[in-house]
C-alpha cells in the first residue's frame, strides 16, 4: 500500500534537512510516543550519508495483542541514505515485530516553500505478508493483509507528520 505525507515547516530547507539527518536523537523530548532514537552507525559514501537509527516506541500494547507483541518488539531499524545534493532521503524500515512479514520503504524530499519555509514530502510503501506471520490461518492472510496495511498506514501517517512538527519545534527552540 502506498502512502504520502506532506508538511510545511517554518524554517529554511538546509536547517530542516540537516536537523532531520543529524539531530533525530535530540527530538525524543518532542515525540511523546518515542522513548529513544539511537544512532547505530553512520558513514559517508560518495557524498551521501548512510545512517542506521534504532527507534524505540513508548506505547501501550492493547490487551488483545499482549500475547504475541512484547514491549521490546515496539522498535524498528531505520536505514537511511541522505542525498545532500538533492535534499532527499531514501529509507528502509525493518520492524522487530514480524520482521520477515513487513516491508516498508520510501523517500523524504525537502523543497523550498517560500519565505524561509520547507515542504517535506514523504512517499512510502508498506506491505505485510501475513503468510509469514505464525498463527495467522493461510486462508485469512490474503484478505486480512490489505486491511491491516490500511489500518497501519492510517496510524502512522499522523505520526510522520508529528515528526515534522517536532523538527519545527526543535529548530524554534534553538533560535
Amino acid at each position: 500500500m502506498q502512502f504520502q505525507s506532506q508538511s510545511s515547516i517554518a524554517h529554511d530547507r538546509d536547517m530542516v534537512f540537516f536537523a532531520y539527518r543529524d539531530k533525530l536523537p535530540e527530538l525524543v523530548p518532542y515525540l511523546d510516543d518515542i522513548s529513544a532514537i539511537d544512532v547505530v552507525s553512520r558513514k559517508e559514501e560518495g557524498g551521501d550519508q548512510h545512517i542506521h537509527n534504532l527507534w524505540r516506541a513508548d506505547q501501550d500494547i492493547p490487551a488483545f495483542a499482549r500475547a504475541f507483541v512484547k514491549k521490546e518488539m515496539l522498535c524498528w531499524d531505520d536505514f537511511a541514505v541522505w542525498h545532500e545534493s538533492e535534499k532527499k532521503c531514501s529509507w528502509v524500515i525493518k520492524t522487530h515485530a514480524f520482521s520477515g512479514a513487513v516491508t516498508c520503504k520510501g523517500t523524504n524530499t525537502f523543497y523550498e516553500d517560500g519565505n524561509g519555509k520547507t515542504k517535506v514530502v514523504l512517499n512510502g510503501t508498506l506491505e505485510i505478508d501475513l503468510k509469514k506471520v505464525r498463527g495467522v490461518p493461510r486462508f485469512l492472510s490474503k484478505s486480512l493483509g490489505p486491511k491491516l496495511e490500511k489500518f497501519i498506514v492510517n496510524l502512522i501517517t499522523p505520526n510522520l507528520e508529528k515528526v515534522n512538527s517536532s523538527i519545527g519545534a526543535y529548530l524554534s527552540a534553538q533560535d
